[in-house]
């Protein structure tokens, strides 16, 4: 959408850095997920040579895809410092997207952000845990399964689950 890349730059930087997409390569789930999505809906095209989802729907799959993706992460702060750095982005891109698109995107929007505030805030805790206490219970993979099975009834409600994967 034009509007989107005729914003000041300082509403830009969020978009710009989830269009990017993680920087770790394991995250193919959160990749089609936001990353996709977030490129179709800025450029209002599909990118060839680049990853874009045109319609709102996913997949349960690509959702339950996330635990696995986070399990990844393993007890390595920086690599959980650069997931929470991703969706942090993510989380700010789909606010500006929020404020800049029409009515009809609001309601996506709200259950991807709503996705990404869940999942940044359990990886900020998770970091915090790893950063002050040598040994934690802390399993941020059962909170990622658990934020999915919350989120699979928002999508469906919303009606952006389909039947099929992105594969």
């Amino acid at each position: 959408m034009n509007s989107v890349l005729e914003l000041p730059v300082y509403r830009l930087h969020d978009i710009l850095a989830a269009i990017r997409g993680p920087d770790l390569e394991f995250l193919d789930a959160h990749k089609w997920i936001f990353t996709a999505r977030i490129r179709y809906l800025v450029y209002d095209t599909t990118m060839i040579g680049c990853l874009t989802r045109e319609t709102p729907e996913i997949s349960e799959s690509d959702l339950q895809a996330l635990p696995d993706e986070v399990k990844q992460l393993g007890r390595d702060v920086d690599k959980v410092t650069a997931y929470c750095h991703y969706m942090a982005h993510v989380r700010g891109a789909l606010t500006v997207l929020a404020d800049v698109l029409p009515s009809d995107y609001w309601d996506e929007l709200a259950v991807l952000k709503n996705l990404a505030v869940s999942l940044t805030h359990t990886a900020s805790e998770y970091k915090y845990e790893l950063r002050h206490f040598k040994c934690t219970s802390f399993s941020i993979v059962e909170r990622v399964q658990e934020i999915v099975k919350n989120y699979i009834e928002d999508f469906e409600k919303a009606g952006l689950l389909k039947e099929v994967g992105c594969d």
